[in-house]
């Protein structure tokens, strides 16, 4: 594995960003009309736009330090590392499924407060259609870390304790093992 780490990178997002990053906001899906008129359905379609949708979503919880591990150039194993706010046990059903998001309510919010890299709730769901997910996370109230397994429809199929500082962990093995070579 290859590490490449953004510590430092990072910097000073502004002061509005920072603030927003540290408020802890409950997922929720986004209503039928909110997903029609920002016709969200994007799909992870190389290990760039993968790596890319996880990056921002470490920055977008306040990570510091972000780290990105490929095993066999990602073809084998993707991992994204970081130390932002990790992701409450109450989410851990939606974090992975479509339209899920902490970051809007409703169109009008794309014009008035979003101040985020992401916020249309496809990433996770599309990265676990293209291949195994699992989660592990902790936040700082959690008194133990969570390792989170996801089936190829975005559902929580397993949960269970696991060792780590706050933050959260993305792995992704077999990238792209379930799209038919043509």
């Amino acid at each position: 594995a290859l590490p490449i780490s953004f510590a430092g990178a990072v910097g000073n997002l502004g002061t509005t960003r920072a603030r927003q990053a540290s408020e802890v906001v409950p997922m929720d899906r986004l209503d039928k009309n909110v997903v029609h008129e920002i016709c969200t359905n994007q799909v992870v379609v190389t290990l760039q736009a993968c790596v890319k949708e996880l990056v921002e979503n470490s920055l977008d919880a306040g990570a510091t330090r972000i780290e990105v591990r490929l095993r066999e150039s990602g073809s084998e194993l993707l991992e994204v590392v970081d130390n932002g706010r990790g992701i409450s046990p109450e989410d851990y059903e939606k974090v992975a499924t479509r339209h899920a998001t902490s970051k809007i309510r409703d169109y009008a919010d794309l014009n008035q407060s979003l101040s985020t890299f992401g916020f249309r709730g496809e990433a996770l769901s599309a990265i676990c259609a293209m291949g195994d997910m699992t989660v592990s996370t902790k936040t700082s109230a959690d008194s133990t870390a969570t390792l989170l397994s996801y089936d190829r429809f975005g559902k929580l199929t397993g949960n269970t304790p696991a060792a780590r500082e706050a933050g959260t962990t993305v792995s992704v093995r077999e990238l792209f093992k379930r799209i038919p070579v043509r």
